[in-house]
C-alpha cells in the first residue's frame, strides 16, 4: 500500500485544524458555564471580592462545670 505525502499532510492539516476548533468550542463553552455559575469575577479583580456573610449555628450545648 503507498501513500502519497501530499495525502498524509492534508489529513494531519485537517484533524489539527477539526481538532484547534472543537478545543475552542470546549473552551468557550466552559467558560460561559463558569461565568454563569460564578459570575465574572475576572473583570472585578481578587481584591474587589468580598464573600456574603455567613450565618454559623451553634446547636452545641455548652455544658458548664
Amino acid at each position: 500500500m503507498r501513500v502519497d505525502v501530499l495525502d498524509a499532510f492534508f489529513a494531519s492539516a485537517v484533524l489539527y485544524g477539526v481538532g484547534r476548533f472543537l478545543f475552542w468550542v470546549n473552551k468557550t463553552m466552559i467558560t460561559l458555564t463558569a461565568d454563569a455559575v460564578f459570575g465574572h469575577f475576572k473583570k472585578q479583580g481578587a481584591q474587589d471580592f468580598e464573600p456574603p456573610p455567613m450565618l454559623v449555628i451553634d446547636d452545641v450545648e455548652k455544658k458548664s462545670d
